[in-house]
């Protein structure tokens, strides 16, 4: 079949059925020599043949080149379009093909650029990012939702999405808690449980940690590894799946990191003979974890002893000590809630009573109650700048995030009057939740407050790509989070709103009975949707038909669009 044809057109018939050669025959001016050929004649390969793989003779025969190098594959600076998402969707929405440049030497073409491929869905704009042919439809829909337990406490305390999507969740229980694997057994009091759930949530593996005693995770993290470490406190002998950790009478802290299997790599215990507990942890890059707690006396995790009450610490892979630090001069520190942004700085928020260790010197709390604090460090703990926030009332700080430009955000509640940086803000009654932005040098930048007379609280707050942010608490009475009011049924109830990057609505939901339902912990995935889990007595409805507990509290997990 090539019997007759220069090397070059040989070339481009064999290359045409795999897509090449209509991309070199793009360019008018293509020749059929590299160099030191002569030109051909009119019998050459036609554009046409060539893309469909097949040799149309034109008017006359083939002319005859000189022989020269070898052929190139495209033309120095000819251009082809080029797309590398799912072939539905170019010229969808905002999806667009790009353009491939041949090099200058004509071996090949270079990247692809300028194209744009599909996207998760920003509830910010109206643009149809994911290239499905509608516009965005961020109203907060349920996806799915679980419910976990029996006729004992079960409860939620913390959830994080790993890089392929998977959900991670941690909590304590008591009696027997099935996740999907076959039942887990307490072994007295509350024991900690870990499952890993898939996107759609079904059940990867899961584990129970604990002995006759109270055990509690307060927190749980992933890095890009897909490894997880959890934090909390330990009464008596523990096992993480190495050897034992030996807690005190009154309770010690624990960090144990697990592999994406959920296999033991290492665990810890730090304490002494007084109470000391992990509130918080935060995957930090190259392997590296932040954990923040409370201790009373003294604790040391490796850099020697830390004296006075609330802790930070970053260990390294194995565990080993980076740096660590205490926050407060005495009892009354709790830093609840850390994140990390791209350049390693770690937020760090909470509440304190007396003082407490800020850039510049100690700084008081306002009275007798704790005041609500955000403390911004830098990769190695040193301060870089920090707020505190409150009256003579009570008010704390339940969780920060950061997004990617290092923005914070926190959530949490106050009683009294607080001013976040925008002016005075005067609570309802009793204590109402807040939701304040902060930018990367701690500047304010918004806030806002939810309430009436009855108690509201933001229990945890997560941002997506986008820089969109969703928080989500609980309350009773009514609360309007911008979208109207909502109003709980008798108890508490669970909120869930979302926000654009400059702090308008964007939609907000409620969930719950007549009982108590409260959200305790929630991130956001590489989607945009929300996962959000806690505990509940009774009913609470997320997508239509409501998830009933078994006699106490139970477990839920609920699976939220963006």
């Amino acid at each position: 079949m090539l019997d007759g044809l220069s090397p070059r057109t040989a070339m481009l018939v064999l290359l045409a059925p795999l897509g090449y050669a209509s991309a070199c025959a793009v360019d008018p001016n293509l020749g059929e020599a590299a160099s030191g050929s002569s030109p051909a004649s009119s019998g050459s390969v036609s554009s046409s043949s060539v893309t469909s793989g097949s040799v149309t003779s034109g008017s006359g025969s083939g002319g005859s080149g000189g022989q020269g190098g070898m052929a190139s594959f495209c033309v120095a600076g000819s251009h082809m379009p080029c797309y590398s998402g799912p072939p539905s969707t170019q010229g969808v929405g905002v999806c667009k093909p790009g353009v491939q440049t041949c090099d200058l030497d004509g071996a090949a073409y270079g990247p692809c650029e300028g194209e744009v491929t599909p996207l998760p869905e920003n509830c910010a704009t109206a643009a149809d990012d994911d290239c499905d042919g509608a516009a965005p439809a961020c109203t907060g829909a349920c996806l799915w939702s679980q419910r976990f337990g029996d006729d004992a406490f079960q409860e939620g305390r913390s959830i994080v999405v790993d890089g392929n999507g998977d959900l991670i969740v941690a909590g304590s229980f008591q009696g027997t808690i099935d996740l999907g694997g076959g039942p887990l057994v307490s072994a007295g009091k509350s024991d900690i449980f870990l499952a890993k759930l898939s996107p759609g949530g079904g059940h990867v593996w899961s584990q129970r940690f604990g002995n006759a005693e109270d055990q509690t995770v307060s927190a749980a993290t992933v890095d890009a590894e897909g490894n997880v470490t959890l934090t909390g406190i330990i009464h008596g002998m523990v096992g993480f799946g190495g050897a034992p950790l030996a807690g005190d009478d009154l309770g010690d802290a624990f960090i144990a990191k697990l592999s994406p299997d959920g296999d033991h790599l290492w665990s810890k215990r730090f304490g002494s003979e007084l109470y000391q507990e992990g509130l918080s942890v935060v995957a930090a890059g190259r392997g590296e974890v932040v954990v923040s707690g409370r201790f009373n006396g003294l604790i040391d995790f490796g850099g020697g002893p830390l004296f006075g009450d609330g802790f930070v610490v970053k260990l390294g892979p194995s565990g080993e000590h980076v740096w660590s630090r205490a926050l407060c001069t005495y009892m009354g520190c709790l830093p609840l809630s850390l994140a990390v942004d791209a350049a390693g700085r770690v937020a760090v928020a909470g509440a304190f009573l007396g003082d407490i260790d800020f850039p510049g010197g100690l700084k008081s709390s306002a009275g007798f109650s704790y005041d609500s604090f955000v403390l911004m460090l830098d990769a190695d703990g040193q301060s870089i700048w920090g707020r505190t926030f409150g009256d003579s009332a009570f008010q704390d700080i339940q969780s920060v995030a950061l997004d990617a430009a290092g923005n914070a955000f926190v959530t949490g509640r106050f009683l009294g009057t607080v001013d976040l940086g925008g002016g005075p803000l005067a609570s309802a009654g009793d204590s109402d939740a807040f939701l304040a932005k902060y930018d990367p040098a701690g500047a304010h930048l918004w806030s806002k407050t939810f309430g009436d007379a009855k108690p509201q609280t933001g229990r945890a707050v997560a941002v997506d790509a986008f820089g969109n942010v969703a928080v989500t608490g609980d309350f009773g009475g009514a609360v309007d989070l911008g979208g109207g009011p909502l109003a709980s049924i008798f108890g508490q109830d669970v909120f869930l709103a979302k926000y654009d990057p400059a702090g308008a609505h964007l939609w907000s939901r409620r969930y719950g009975d007549a009982n108590e339902q409260i959200p305790q912990g929630m991130a956001v995935d590489g989607a945009g949707d929300v996962l959000v889990t806690g505990k509940f007595m009774n009913k609470i409805d997320f997508c239509g038909s409501a998830l009933v507990s078994a006699g106490e509290r139970d477990v839920f997990i609920a699976k939220i669009a963006p």
